[in-house]
């Protein structure tokens, strides 16, 4: 598939960011209703203290329903997303592609604090089958959103694996409210064999 201009902008992005990517996985998919291919891609670390990252490309190229715009906004949703892992595991591709199309056949969106229950280990050997999406915190602002040519833009959504119980704990109290038990367990939410915090 030929990438558009929208995806060019986003690969520089990414390429901005976090250097040119290691691998490159094409993943076709039979939900006509989604994007496709979804394009993931791999991020090696350039230094022992980094994580691997996995991010998608092309979810943005169909905005998503949002039923908390106006119908007279024109502005629309449109989202990319990507994973930290404090190893290299190719499974990624399969979860964050599934998250990719997951509002679209669904007919809703995506949105910071939002949480999706996983039917399934994130990757094989993994505690840990919900998720939670967030501002991606741990890169600088301008990393947020892509703002193309053409005056569209694209969220940026960090995808953070988490317990069942993590998932209740969010949607009971609030992000905050794990963020806190994250920060005072030092918890690693790129190691997806971690403890639970709650």
């Amino acid at each position: 598939m030929e990438l558009s201009a929208r995806d060019h902008e986003i690969v520089k992005h990414y390429i901005n960011f976090w250097g040119q990517p290691s691998t490159i996985f094409n993943i076709p998919h039979n939900y006509k209703t989604a994007p496709a291919p979804v394009i993931v891609m791999e991020f090696a670390p350039t230094t022992p203290d980094q994580d691997w990252v996995y991010a998608t490309l092309g979810a943005s190229r169909t905005p998503l329903k949002d039923a908390n715009t106006p119908k007279k906004d024109k502005r629309q949703r449109r989202i990319e997303l990507f994973i930290y892992s404090n190893e290299r595991n190719t499974e990624l591709r399969e979860i964050l592609t599934r998250l990719a199309i997951y509002p679209f056949e669904h007919n809703t969106f995506f949105a910071p604090h939002h949480t999706v229950r996983g039917e399934k280990s994130i990757v094989e050997g993994s505690p840990l089958t919900d998720v939670l999406f967030q501002l991606p915190y741990g890169e600088p602002n301008e990393f947020w959103i892509v703002r193309h040519n053409d005056s569209s833009h694209t969220h940026i959504l960090w995808v953070i694996p988490i317990y069942r119980s993590e998932k209740e704990l969010v949607n009971q109290r609030g992000w905050e409210a794990l963020r806190d038990l994250f920060e005072q367990q030092n918890t690693d939410t790129s190691d997806f064999r971690r403890s639970p915090v709650i």
